[in-house]
């Protein structure tokens, strides 16, 4: 076996998103609806209740199509493609009061609470304005694909950079600005990770389904098995954190086919983008930035290694990258391994998987697979 190390994504690989997904609607919902947020009762609704019914008119919050878009402009975090979905929706009701814009156009920008005066005035305006708005008419798959229309040769940080323009140029708001980890995107998150960490909680009688491998789980176990039998040492690459990875893992007995410092999650990339910024290097390392695929092929190198490794990139082709989305292929790539492209993370829309297929192939993949049960075969 020529192969000695193969890494793996973790979502639409091994586990589903739909989950995850879900969880994005219910944020975006909550955001919308709850009183503590902007208070537009029904907007997504229509008076529909949080119970598992909700599996059947979720699409209406976000289409599937739209996710799959978002992961094939590799933006792989199901948080960040949250928070663009709510600034799309900020920016659209911007747009519908001229006055408001004179408002927070005037908010200073110097004292760090740009996000949380500017929301105040907005929740307010909404309230009076629009909190009758009729149920079922909020426009975001019109939003997202103009979006997608305005941005077409975009991926990953460009695209998610391209935000703070595209609002400026709608709403002529000078200072606004949407970046990772700022003040909205923050809130974001805990209303996400609520519904998320909560979710065993609310499965039996609310909106969610229990946690899913992307295949049955006995057929995963085989091919993994069947790689760790003929040498391969197995890893995780991915966006989750790690309370969210181990767990899932040891449900479906696959933890202990993967060698434990090659389970790199959102955990590690973050604590080492915390120290660079003591040093005062802003630096996102998350997909596409190969070090999370780097760090999980080779956990003993040194940090500043694997960072400034993409400038003196030599080429592995016995490490393999295995992944369903444009980042993954990307940051393969960029750290000089081989690129598997995988089709499962599609969701419900199967009809776009030769879209996916050619994407996989434009931002690097070197084979296409079905799933990962055609590993044992092909290496």
């Amino acid at each position: 076996m020529k192969s000695k190390i193969i890494i793996f994504d973790l979502d639409g690989v091994i586990t589903s998103e739909e989950i995850y997904w879900d969880c994005a609607r219910l944020t975006l919902l909550q955001i919308m609806e709850d009183h503590s947020f902007f208070g537009l009762a029904n907007i997504f609704s229509q008076g529909r209740p949080l119970t598992p019914d909700f599996q059947k008119w979720k699409y209406d919050i976000i289409a599937e199509e739209d996710i799959v878009e978002f992961k094939n402009r590799a933006v792989n975090s199901n948080w960040d493609i949250t928070y663009i979905c709510l600034a799309l929706s900020i920016i659209y009701f911007l747009k519908m009061d001229s006055a408001l814009v004179a408002q927070i156009n005037s908010l200073p920008t110097s004292d760090g609470n740009f996000w949380q005066n500017a929301l105040g005035l907005l929740k307010e305006k909404l309230r009076c304005s629009i909190g009758s708005r009729s149920a079922g008419t909020f426009p975001l798959q019109e939003l997202c694909r103009d979006f997608f229309a305005r941005t077409m040769d975009l991926k990953g940080l460009d695209l998610f950079s391209y935000l703070s323009v595209f609002g400026v140029e709608e709403t002529g708001i000078k200072n606004l600005q949407f970046k990772k980890r700022d003040y909205l995107w923050n809130e974001t998150y805990k209303v996400f990770q609520n519904w998320y960490l909560d979710s065993k909680n609310k499965i039996p009688l609310g909106p969610l389904k229990p946690e899913e491998p992307v295949i049955d789980s006995n057929r995963i176990r085989l091919a993994l098995t069947e790689l760790k039998r003929n040498g391969a040492l197995l890893g995780i690459a991915t966006g989750r954190p790690r309370q969210e990875v181990i767990p899932v893992l040891e449900t479906w007995n696959l933890a202990n086919l993967f060698e434990k410092p090659r389970i790199i999650t959102v955990d590690e990339v973050r604590r080492v983008e915390k120290s660079l910024q003591i040093t005062g290097r802003e630096v996102s390392l998350s997909k596409p930035h190969p070090y999370t695929f780097l760090k999980a092929a080779f956990p003993d190198e040194e940090e500043e290694a694997l960072i400034t490794r993409e400038e003196n990139r030599v080429d592995h082709r016995d490490i393999l990258i295995v992944g369903d989305s444009s980042s993954d292929m990307i940051g393969a790539k960029a750290a000089g391994f081989l690129a598997i492209g995988v089709l499962t993370g599609l969701g419900k829309a199967i009809h776009l998987k030769e879209r996916r297929k050619e994407l996989l192939l434009q931002t690097g993949a070197d084979i296409i697979i079905n799933d990962i049960t055609e590993l044992p075969e092909i290496i």
